[in-house]
């Protein structure tokens, strides 16, 4: 049973009943709950459970494995769950009706702000098709994800064989709010070094630390204009910074 105003009952069954709602929310607000890598494996796990549950609970299949396998699951579920909970509560711009359709506590009178990011991300890179760039955002070396309270990221890029020193040279990406995403670079008829760098960004829009510029050797190619020099300028996009 919960805690005294604790919102999740961790009993076997009560568990069952919260996880199930709670992940549907999840799946079908993930981007406004900034949980959109995390809402599938969520929502696997959740599946899992439900039937281990149902096979510790069977006759024909109860025994010391099929109850340690729930009971190992169980304990993942509850942390996973209490962790994207904490997250949901905190973020201002989601409804409380939202929040009480998922079974949470809804916190009485002010509310607390939410932080602006202090982490880096951790930007790596690879060649994708052509001139495409497959960029993953960490929050560790091991581990492709968003820190608490993070709800996407912003991704500026750069041509030249060297990052930029001045924030004004480097070019406005896109706004993405999943940990996995592409950059395709417009044609040329020579090879390019490409500088990726991001920064985490928050629900209202506040954003943290710029990561190191990370760099890739991309090859010649894509559709040329006929028109199309050498000495043709590429299109610059001016960079924005989050407030």
């Amino acid at each position: 049973m919960p805690r005294s105003n604790d919102f999740l009952d961790t009993s076997d069954d009560g568990l069952r009943n919260f996880v199930t709602n709670f992940s549907q929310h999840v799946a079908a607000n993930a981007e406004l709950l900034g949980l959109v890598d995390e809402a599938p494996e969520y929502a696997q796990r959740v599946s899992t459970y439900v039937m281990q549950l149902q096979a510790a609970d069977h006759h024909e299949t109860r025994g010391p494995k099929s109850i340690w396998l729930k009971n190992q699951t169980k304990k993942l579920l509850i942390a996973e769950t209490r962790k994207y909970a904490k997250q949901v509560v905190g973020l201002v711009d989601v409804p409380d009706e939202l929040k009480l359709d998922m079974g949470l506590n809804v916190p009485t009178g002010e509310r607390t702000r939410i932080p602006r990011p202090t982490q880096t991300p951790i930007v790596k890179v690879k060649l994708g098709e052509g001139r495409q760039i497959i960029v993953d955002l960490l929050q560790s070396a091991s581990r492709r994800s968003k820190p608490n309270g993070v709800t996407g990221a912003t991704i500026f890029t750069h041509l030249g064989p060297v990052a930029p020193a001045s924030i004004a040279e480097w070019n406005y990406g896109e706004q993405v709010t999943r940990t996995r995403t592409t950059v395709d670079f417009p044609p040329s008829p020579t090879g390019d070094t490409a500088w990726i760098s991001a920064f985490w960004t928050n629900a209202k829009g506040e954003s943290g630390p710029s990561s190191a510029p990370v760099s890739i050797n991309l090859p010649a190619g894509g559709a040329l204009p006929q028109e199309m020099s050498d000495s043709d300028d590429l299109p610059e996009t001016p960079m924005k910074i989050a407030a």
